[in-house]
């Protein structure tokens, strides 16, 4: 997982792309941005997620939705870049439930803009 701060109208915000695809790999990439919100202020995190539409979702849901009720503390606003059909579904599926500021976005760039927005 390549993780790095950007800046982005005047916000800091983290810009998480995914490397890694199989099931057991990408949820240790989770696990390490779950443990960087962790050492964060409450409410204080923007992210932007790359590359999660090459992940095989396949039994992941659940796992999904517990992280997202557990980033709930540390969130400011998180937005999923490129997500298409099922995923696409899905992923509506956990931002309605988490009831947090979360969107799907087609560019990068919107991302940005919905994650920087007060």
């Amino acid at each position: 997982m390549a993780m790095k701060k950007v800046m982005h109208n005047g916000k800091a915000v983290v810009r998480v792309e995914f490397t890694v695809f199989d099931i057991p790999g990408h949820q240790a990439e989770v696990e390490e941005f779950m443990q960087y919100l962790s050492t964060q202020p409450a409410a204080s995190v923007r992210a932007v997620f790359l590359n999660i539409d090459k992940i095989k979702f396949s039994g992941i849901m659940d796992y999904y939705r517990q992280k997202a009720m557990d980033a709930k503390r540390g969130c400011k606003a998180f937005a999923f870049v490129g997500l298409q059909g099922l995923s696409k579904v899905m992923f509506n599926f956990i931002i309605v439930s988490a009831m947090m500021p979360m969107r799907m976005s087609d560019t990068e760039a919107d991302a940005l803009d919905f994650v920087t927005k007060d």
